[in-house]
């Protein structure tokens, strides 16, 4: 399914994941984090980007019933964290 905004993918989808190019995903996480207050809902976004440490942060920006993620394949069981 395409879609032609990031608004109308997160009125229907449910879960919202992310699988852009690095560069996108700052982008893509604040306008989510804009959508998810204007429009609300309990939805669950996440994104599989390889490099973390420019997008985490703006995790904190979504509001609490909004269910945030960052994961990687490479995190699996052995992992305790990937804090900085």
């Amino acid at each position: 399914m395409d879609f032609d905004s990031l608004s109308e993918l997160y009125s229907w989808a449910e879960p919202v994941i992310l699988a852009s190019f690095i560069s996108a995903l700052p982008h893509q996480l604040k306008e989510l984090s804009a959508l998810s207050k204007e429009l609300g809902g309990a939805k669950v976004i996440f994104d599989i980007a390889t490099f973390k440490a420019d997008i985490v942060g703006l995790y904190r920006h979504f509001p609490r019933e909004v269910k945030v993620a960052s994961i990687h394949l490479t995190f699996g069981s052995g992992t305790a964290s990937y804090e900085a």
